[in-house]
């Protein structure tokens, strides 16, 4: 959803149709799963304050700038507590470069 939010942002001043349309798209799609949602409880003493990070970056993801896509979620206790997509701010050479950019950004 954060990355549908993020496009659809581009073009708040001047929407088209397909952007209208992606925007409905994104509505359905929040008025389908709004019974979802994070489920926090405890884990046992054994996996007490476990911190657990993913990251993952897409090389050139955004064809009009080609600059990095990431995202990154981190979960402590097996459960999501802060997540993240956005555009790097630079360009790399090379998928890996994206992954250590990606990968580096989530560690700040």
């Amino acid at each position: 959803m954060a990355a549908a939010y993020d496009r659809l942002s581009l073009f708040l001043h001047n929407p088209g149709p397909v952007h209208m349309a992606a925007a409905e798209r994104a509505l359905a799609y929040v008025r389908g799963t709004h019974d979802q949602g994070l489920l926090y409880c405890d884990p046992g003493a054994e996996n007490q304050n476990i911190l657990t990070g993913w990251v993952d970056s897409d090389f050139a993801a955004d064809s009009d700038t080609c600059r990095i896509v990431t995202g990154s979620i981190m979960a402590l206790n097996s459960a999501p507590v802060s997540w993240r997509s956005c555009h790097q701010g630079g360009v790399t050479f090379s998928s890996s470069g994206a992954e250590y950019v990606g990968a580096s950004a989530v560690a700040q």
